[in-house]
């Protein structure tokens, strides 16, 4: 990294001596590393312009800092090294979610809703699979998002992922039984 100003230094907690000399994406997870590293490619070879994609930066803690990246090219007098603008707007690490640890949130029925809408089912479908009406599995889709707080159903969906409701790295999404009662 040539330059980082102090918020992206603040959110990472670290100081700019221990991010001087680094690649960005080696900060990052090394699930999304590879993923960037091709977005990167594709930005310097002029086939986009720009591009967002959500990230998980590493602490020094090892705690992860979770947000969405935005990168642009830098227009520059060399073609031997591109240069990008990097803008990281950082949501709330896993740490920082306000939820008690093994606190049961959902019902089972609200725990199939939940994975069905994760999986991109439709209310019909839903309905279809759980033996419910679609009026009923609106009403508990629509106490999901009262109850985690979210505006609609794909707020939902990275809420409860980032709470630990629903596991990571399993398809089809699966809630985690210890939020279940």
């Amino acid at each position: 990294m040539q330059r980082v100003n102090a918020d992206l230094l603040a959110m990472l907690d670290r100081n700019a001596a221990e991010v001087e000399g680094f690649e960005f994406t080696e900060l990052l997870r090394s699930d999304s590393r590879h993923r960037l590293l091709n977005r990167l490619d594709a930005l310097g070879a002029g086939r986009d312009r720009r591009f967002t994609e959500h990230v998980q930066v590493r602490r020094p803690d090892d705690s992860v800092v979770e947000g969405d990246l935005t990168a642009l090219p830098v227009p520059g007098d060399s073609t031997d090294d591109a240069a990008y603008m990097v803008l990281l707007v950082g949501t709330r690490s896993r740490a920082e979610v306000p939820v008690a640890p093994g606190k049961k949130l959902l019902s089972a029925v609200d725990a199939k809703i939940l994975e069905g809408v994760a999986a991109g089912a439709s209310t019909v479908q839903l309905a279809g699979q759980l033996f419910l009406s679609r009026q009923g599995v609106e009403y508990h889709v629509s106490a999901m998002l009262r109850r985690l707080k979210a505006p609609n159903r794909p707020a939902l969906i990275s809420r409860a992922y980032r709470m630990g409701i629903l596991t990571i790295g399993a398809w089809p999404p699966r809630v985690r039984e210890e939020f279940v009662h």
